[in-house]
């Protein structure tokens, strides 16, 4: 089912999500992860399994999973009234650097 997909806004007005999509280094790689994103509005907040996963240590939050040539990119988000917002994105490396990200985007769902 379709969905909106809202993003995440600071305090201060930054959009964390846009600011990172717009820093990603070619046309391409922001091309395939904006097709991600708007896959999960199209199909839903729920995609399965590659596209989607909750986020087992951090309830309510899940994780849009996209990959860009041998770069995995993620997108954290939460639901909200059947709508997506996305709170974080980041690119995966070491599991140490994961985990800081989502303890980052489980500090943005708090605040909305």
């Amino acid at each position: 089912m379709p969905c909106d997909v809202l993003y995440y806004r600071s305090p201060g007005g930054a959009t964390p999500v846009l600011e990172f999509v717009d820093a990603l280094p070619g046309v391409k790689e922001r091309a395939a992860l904006l097709a991600d994103i708007s896959l999960l509005a199209d199909e839903g907040p729920v995609l399965p399994f590659p596209w989607t996963s909750a986020l087992r240590a951090h309830p309510g939050l899940r994780e849009l999973r996209s990959r860009f040539g041998a770069a995995q990119y993620r997108v954290v988000y939460v639901i909200q009234q059947g709508d997506v917002v996305l709170l974080h994105a980041f690119r995966k490396s070491s599991s140490k650097h994961v985990q800081r990200e989502y303890r980052l985007a489980a500090e943005r769902a708090r605040r909305i």
